[in-house]
């Protein structure tokens, strides 16, 4: 083989390896716009207008209901308040609530969702109910998670959209909502209600306790920080000023609260103090503490762990948070 003819070859192979990787990248682009369009999350990063989602899971679908215009309420929180009822609290209320729960998320999650809420609606907001669990009281700044979170769904970013766009998940996803967009995929409940209770019955078994729970009496530690309750505070107070908010503890079963005089009893009694200034600082920021002396909270057939608890109890805690917020049209009380 002479020199001319290796040249010529060589040329052939850098054009095939060219016209090759500028193709892939062609078609990629175009997927990638193709499934952009089609916006699968109903996100509206690029000014889509909101048509909703078939999608049940609310770690997706919320992306879709932080922006819904229907809405000026929202309920945020993890499954320790996901049985709680918007349509309830919007009946009870004359708000229009939109359930923004997602299981198994801690503050930083529900941080995110809730400026996602705020970034749609701003002086459209008028109330909340943030479910402050145990997960709140940590002393952590990094705010640790326990599951993965798609941030890039509720991130202001298109690009980061676009981003999070470029998987798999995210070809099945406009897939279905193709489906969805044709008619042929039923839309979830638009209040993002999801009953994990329906159909099934609690029966928790709880552990003997060695000596019974009540408050731990000791001096407060005052000087102990928790970064979650620090970063919500920043959002509270830049809510419109008649904006109402319920930050609640929601109830446990009485096998979950820690023994008196504890280390942990301690820790919460912190937290506890440390919400209350949260709620004293805000106007129309109220504490709705169910976190003790719920009717049922050493009966085990209204629970089905030591957090989660059966429909009765719900309905008493969407009770407690629609006695703590205005009736539509009254104005909110300052703190």
């Amino acid at each position: 083989m002479n020199s001319s003819t290796s040249s010529s070859d060589a040329a052939a192979w850098r054009g095939f390896v060219a016209t090759f990787f500028g193709t892939l990248a062609a078609l990629t682009v175009g997927l990638l716009a193709a499934v952009a369009l089609l916006d699968p999350y109903d996100r509206g990063a690029f000014g889509e207008p909101h048509r909703g989602t078939p999608e049940a899971a609310p770690r997706v679908a919320d992306a879709s209901r932080v922006r819904d215009p229907a809405f000026d309420a929202a309920v945020i929180g993890n499954s320790h308040i996901q049985l709680v009822d918007p349509a309830a609290l919007s009946r009870a209320t004359g708000f229009h609530f939109v359930s923004l729960a997602v299981p198994g998320t801690g503050p930083r999650e529900q941080l995110a969702i809730l400026d996602a809420f705020l970034r749609h609606h701003g002086e459209g907001t008028r109330a909340l109910a943030l479910g402050l669990d145990p997960a709140w009281c940590t002393e952590d700044p990094a705010l640790p998670m326990t599951n993965p979170f798609p941030f890039w769904l509720y991130d202001p970013s298109p690009a980061a959209y676009l981003g999070g766009l470029m998987r798999f998940a995210a070809l099945e996803q406009a897939a279905r909502r193709v489906g969805f967009l044709l008619g042929l995929a039923a839309p979830a409940r638009r209040d993002g209600y999801w009953n994990y209770a329906a159909g099934r019955t609690p029966s928790f078994a709880a552990p003997a306790r060695a000596e019974p729970a009540g408050p731990a009496g000791e001096v407060i530690d005052d000087a102990r920080r928790f970064p979650a309750l620090d970063r919500l505070g920043e959002r509270l107070a830049h809510l419109p000023g008649d904006a109402r908010v319920a930050l609640v503890r929601p109830p446990v079963h009485a096998s979950a609260l820690p023994p008196p005089a504890s280390t942990p009893a301690r820790a919460e009694a912190a937290c506890l103090r440390a919400t209350e200034r949260l709620a004293a600082r805000h106007a129309g920021t109220i504490l709705v503490d169910l976190r003790r002396g719920d009717p049922g909270a050493a009966d085990d057939a209204q629970w089905f762990d030591d957090g989660h608890y059966g429909e009765p109890v719900a309905r008493r805690v969407e009770a407690a948070i629609a006695a703590a917020l205005p009736i539509m049209g009254t104005t909110p009380n300052a703190q």
